[in-house]
């Protein structure tokens, strides 16, 4: 088999079907899609797989030129078989091979036609192939119809190709449509693999899936444009295959539907009004009765047809009745003018924020009268566009702009963002502080750019910049950065001040509150354990933010979520939201948050594995820390370790570190005199009584499995089965398959059966097998989406299937269930 298109599995095995003559398939088939969709790929395909059956192609395809000639598509198509026509088709067949004048498709010549190809295929099976079927002449169309309609039993097959709205013959139709995320992103990576991701994304948005458009559009772009040296035209830059593909009929259509498209183009939300271009398939009316472009690349072509002061009427008529969208108005006032104007540059920087539009500054800047101004805008698009996912425009426009405070945050974040280089943003930042004149603008920029540095090194010092930078500002204007500075550096003397103060400052929280303000709370919730009071505030940003907006504030969201549904024992929720949150963050480019998910599965897998944990705060660890300096017989680093968590308050921080650093204290117990070992049991029995620690499962278990160890060797049997029964539970049913094998080997020390937990509750479809078997490997959802050509959330919805089947909770448990099922 010589032909396989991507991400059209589907269609081909329609095409298959068609060529066996299945029983239950008809001897017809029309493709039906937009231009562009790959209709004629598909024709071609099934040409190959024509071939290697052994079959005969007759093809032909309509003409607009060639749409009032009778018979013209049936002389191409018959055009093969003229040396049989004498023999066979007659005096009718020969006239249509003449092209004679007057030739009508009467029952004569309905018949001999049919006599023709049924003939021809006794000797070797047809397929008959017509492209845009929608331009073919009525009398072909006529012959073709009753053909079709009669083939029954012959080896012959007709398959066509038609865009929508255009007529043709009523067949069996198959809709062709865009391609789906990942097979786009394959097609695009085939073509056009050195693509700078942001230029990349602008390919695949305005593509829209549309083969066509995703091998065209970057041939136009030069090669500045193409690695991302370059910012790329609001409007790109069309070949003309697009133009002819995509407006065919713009310049045949009345002065004032041309100028209603235009308005329509440069106004992507619609626009209310009749839609005099509906014929012409550019637009359509949707429910709400808003008129909008059919297809992204239409759009293009549109704007690329109109002359400047065409397009400058269009945004002045548009501005003039979008008073209720500041934003909307904003956009086509600036492209009313063509030269420096103030008033419409401070309304472009009012609704750039809010519309998360960097391209808004950008516009504002070019509009600028004064040049400190203009620098002030270009700057502030820079920081915008490192929230939003645009991380290579950023250099283009701080290279335009005049070295200040701002542009040493706005360096200071890419280098942690996309590099991870947190010493330097360090000490750019701090530079940043030392020339800060005008606070203005900076508070947010200059201080979650701290945070992210403070939260990720193991160094004081940045803490003590973020600190040394928020006295520059008002207090009531830093609450979430304060309070996620005390959570992180004095979380212990201060818990139930963090603890109120979280309370009032997530009450006081717009619903549309910026997320650049939200996530320092959601940091601050997280160290303090209450992160699980407040995930819905996080998960209405994220669903608000996540298209078109601040990235840069949805990955960490996402990575906060999926830990704190890690530490309640939900597993492969975590695992899917973690999952998405490297998604997003590989997608945008997003190094620091790639490396900083990834240590955050890698500390949760080793919990299942029990391995070394690093990188966690230590509040978290005091167990951990504990339980492996008893393993390795430094009992002194372990009453150390029991001691300054007493000495600092650490279980006042939360019942979850409560739990942990009691249940550590009791771990070591048995270790000292026998006062302090008469003492242990008495302390696992606190741990596990304080308040609310069923919360979280994973480390109650642990401590249940630690207290059923001490039980079993000082001979309390029953209750160390009582204990280890519960660790077991909890650690098969979220996944803990390391703990949950060494629990098994401790019941059956205190003389209970306990046999391996079954490996699948229901068998794998081939799919899901395949999709288990690479997740297993390490893969990312992404990349097993791009080998099986699926999208990455299909991949994820097997996955979540497939665990209960394998009867485990997350990825980190596939291998071994994978490796436990009897093989036939």
């Amino acid at each position: 088999m010589r032909s396989d298109l991507v991400g059209r599995t589907a269609e081909l095995e329609s095409i298959d079907s068609l060529l066996g003559r299945h029983t239950s398939a008809s001897p017809a088939l029309l493709l039906r899609g937009d231009p562009g969709v790959g209709k004629t790929a598909l024709l071609s395909a099934a040409a190959d797989r024509a071939t290697d059956r052994g079959m005969r192609l007759l093809r032909a395809s309509g003409a607009e030129f060639e749409a009032g000639l009778n018979f013209g598509v049936l002389h191409q198509l018959l055009y093969p078989l003229r040396d049989r026509v004498d023999r066979v088709g007659g005096d009718q067949c020969r006239r249509i091979l003449d092209l004679s004048p007057n030739l009508e498709p009467d029952p004569p010549t309905l018949t001999a036609v049919l006599a023709l190809l049924t003939d021809a295929a006794a000797e070797q099976p047809l397929l008959m192939i017509v492209d845009d079927l929608g331009l073919i002449d009525p009398a072909s169309a006529s012959v073709l119809g009753f053909a079709a309609r009669r083939f029954g039993s012959d080896p012959i097959a007709l398959l066509s190709a038609a865009r929508f709205g255009a007529s043709g013959l009523r067949l069996p139709e198959l809709l062709v449509g865009p391609l789906d995320a990942a097979a786009a992103e394959t097609l695009l990576d085939s073509h056009w693999p050195a693509l700078a991701p942001a230029v990349r994304r602008r390919m695949l948005d305005e593509a829209a899936g549309n083969p066509l458009a995703l091998q065209e559009l970057p041939t136009l772009l030069d090669g500045r444009q193409r690695s991302g040296r370059e910012l790329l035209p609001e409007f790109l830059p069309l070949s003309d295959r697009l133009l002819r593909t995509f407006a065919p009929d713009l310049q045949t259509l009345p002065s004032a539907t041309r100028e209603l498209l235009v308005q329509l183009a440069l106004e992507p939300a619609g626009i209310r009004g009749s839609a005099p271009a509906l014929d012409a398939e550019l637009v359509r009316v949707d429910a709400d009765g808003r008129i909008r472009i059919q297809h992204p690349l239409t759009r293009l072509a549109i704007v690329h047809e109109a002359p400047p002061d065409v397009r400058r009427n269009a945004h002045q008529t548009l501005a003039a009745v979008m008073a209720d969208s500041p934003v909307r108005q904003a956009w086509h006032q600036a492209g009313a003018i063509d030269g420096p104007d103030e008033t419409v540059a401070l309304a472009l920087e009012d609704a750039a924020m809010p519309g998360r539009s960097p391209a808004a500054l950008v516009r504002a800047a070019e509009l600028s009268p004064r040049a400190a101004d203009r620098s002030r805008r270009l700057a502030a698009a820079a920081w915008l566009a490192t929230i939003t996912g645009q991380l290579d425009d950023v250099p283009h426009l701080l290279a335009d702009a005049t070295p200040d405070a701002m542009t040493l945050v706005t360096t200071a974040q890419l280098l942690t963002y996309q590099d991870g280089d947190l010493e330097a943003a360090h000490r750019l930042l701090a530079q940043a502080l030392d020339v800060l004149e005008d606070t203005d603008g900076l508070l947010d920029p200059m201080l979650s750019a701290l945070l992210f540095v403070s939260l990720s090194s193991s160094r004081p010092e940045p803490w003590e910049l973020l600190n040394k930078a928020m006295a520059r500002f008002e207090p009531e204007d830093v609450v979430p950065f304060r309070l996620c500075y005390e959570a992180y550096v004095d979380p212990c003397r201060k818990a139930d001040a963090i603890r109120a103060g979280l309370a009032q400052a997530f009450t006081n929280l717009p619903a549309d509150a910026e997320p650049w303000r939200l996530i320092p709370l959601a940091f601050a919730a997280t160290a303090m354990d209450l992160l699980s009071d407040y995930r819905y505030l996080i998960r209405r940003m994220i669903d608000r933010e996540r298209v078109d907006g601040a990235i840069a504030m949805v990955v960490p969201g996402l990575m906060l979520l999926s830990q704190d549904s890690y530490v309640h024992g939900r597993w492969d929720e975590a695992d899917r939201l973690a999952q998405e949150a490297l998604d997003l963050a590989t997608t945008f480019g997003y190094q620091f948050w790639v490396g900083q998910i990834q240590a955050l599965r890698r500390r949760s897998e080793a919990l299942t594995e029990i391995a070394p944990s690093t990188g966690i705060p230590g509040r978290w660890m005091v167990f951990d820390q504990v339980e492996a300096a008893i393993r390795s017989g430094e009992l002194e680093r372990a009453r150390a370790y029991v001691a300054a968590a007493h000495q600092t308050g650490l279980h006042r921080i939360s019942p979850r570190i409560d739990l942990m650093v009691t249940g550590a204290a009791a771990l070591i117990a048995p270790h000292g005199t026998s006062e302090t070992a008469d003492a242990a049991g008495a302390l696992f029995e606190a741990a596990l009584s304080v308040p609310d620690a069923d919360r979280w499962p994973f480390d109650r278990a642990r401590v249940q499995f630690a207290h059923g160890q001490w039980l079993r060797r000082t001979h309390d049997t029953a209750r160390a089965r009582a204990q280890l029964r519960a660790a077991l539970e909890t650690f098969d049913r979220i996944g803990a398959e390391e703990y949950a094998r060494r629990a098994r080997e401790e019941l059956r020390a205190a003389g209970v059966a306990s046999g391996p937990r079954p490996a699948a509750a229901g068998v794998l479809t081939t799919q899901e097998q395949q999709i288990a078997e690479l997740a297993a490997t390490g893969l990312t959802n992404k990349e097993i989406a791009a080998r099986l050509v699926l999208s990455h959330r299909t991949v994820a919805s097997h996955l979540h299937r497939l665990y209960p089947k394998l009867g485990i909770a997350a990825r980190a448990g596939l291998r071994a269930a994978l490796d436990a099922i009897p093989q036939d």
